[in-house]
């Protein structure tokens, strides 16, 4: 039922990127508030340590932490910082994001060719770096025709700014479409996906410019075998949260995540974790990373060392929920 090789952190595990020529580790290292609330010295530490276990790809984005005073770029630049401290870079897969609409005007476009390369450029400059390996769009507009946006994609592309691209937020049906664009004009595709993607099933939506993974979009990956970067895997937390004390679980946590639904997996989970010794937080990534229809990298978010280790151990653990 289970296929695992350590309780000690091991090295990460890599998947080679369909179409392209990356090798993703495959956890990924989620930076949303690396030189804001995380301190630069803290941040530095766990690249460090996520580096030496092995992986590569350190994910961000323009938006992050900026309704922090200071904070929009601020993980960028605290990534540029270290890559140049550390001469790194080439060790480093670089994942941004562009193209974000307005705090609080999510509804206001900004995919225009010009917006998406000044965000690039931004990028470019806070990350102290002549090019990004994988430029996300971070959101989408589904009254913008696809082909403009592949347009000005590859052309960045041939400007030699990005390396590949993917899309945040973006469905499978709009993401069909826009490759079925770029393979008739020879252009190239969206390589990856991002969406939020957890064992918990949340209950309240409160962006609708968010995608979460529903049946119909696991259709489409496994159809297409597009690798998927997921963000919130561990679902802020809950099953930790809810393990160590279900009456202090917090508003959000309550709201969202709440439910019989969750129970269930929960107590899946933590038969698991007993039988195997695998923290509860190691086995809900590895129901992302050990997917057999396409590729799941998870989006990792630690606050500190501690996390951060526990979320790297057990990278090849391997189960079936639904075999408890």
């Amino acid at each position: 039922m289970y296929a695992q090789t350590t309780s000690e952190v091991i090295a990460l595990l890599y998947k080679k990127l369909q179409n392209t020529e990356i090798n993703a580790s495959s956890i990924v290292l989620g930076t949303n508030y690396f030189g804001t609330t995380i301190s630069n010295e803290l941040s530095f530490q766990m690249m460090d340590t996520y580096l030496e276990k092995g992986g590569n790809v350190l994910d961000t984005a323009r938006i992050y932490a900026s309704w922090l005073p200071n904070g929009e770029g601020a993980s960028e630049k605290t990534i540029g910082e270290y890559m140049k401290t550390r001469n790194n870079r080439r060790n480093i897969i670089i994942s941004t994001k562009c193209a974000h609409p307005p705090l609080g005007k999510m509804n206001i476009n900004r995919l225009s060719p010009f917006e998406i390369e000044s965000d690039i450029d931004q990028s470019l400059l806070a990350l102290d770096t002549d090019y990004i390996d994988i430029l996300w769009l971070h959101r989408d507009d589904i009254g913008t025709p696809v082909n403009g946006i592949i347009d000005t994609l590859d052309s960045m592309v041939k400007k030699g700014k990005i390396l590949y691209y993917g899309a945040s937020n973006w469905t499978g049906k709009r993401i069909g479409e826009a490759n079925r664009y770029a393979k008739c004009s020879g252009k190239m595709p969206f390589i990856a996906s991002q969406i939020k993607w957890s064992l918990a099933k949340s209950g309240i939506i409160e962006d609708n410019t968010l995608v979460e993974m529903d049946d119909v979009e696991f259709e489409f990956y496994s159809k297409t075998k597009m690798p998927v970067f997921a963000y919130s895997p561990q679902a802020k937390g809950f099953f930790t949260k809810y393990d160590n004390d279900k009456n202090n679980l917090g508003d959000k946590a309550n709201s969202r995540y709440l439910s019989d639904e969750n129970l269930k997996i929960y107590n899946n989970i933590k038969k698991i974790s007993n039988e195997t010794g695998v923290s509860i937080s190691a086995i809900v990534l590895a129901y992302i990373t050990s997917q057999k229809n396409f590729d799941g990298l998870p989006i990792i978010g630690c606050s500190n060392i501690e996390q951060l280790c526990d979320s790297l151990s057990y990278t090849d653990f391997d189960f079936d929920i639904n075999a408890t």
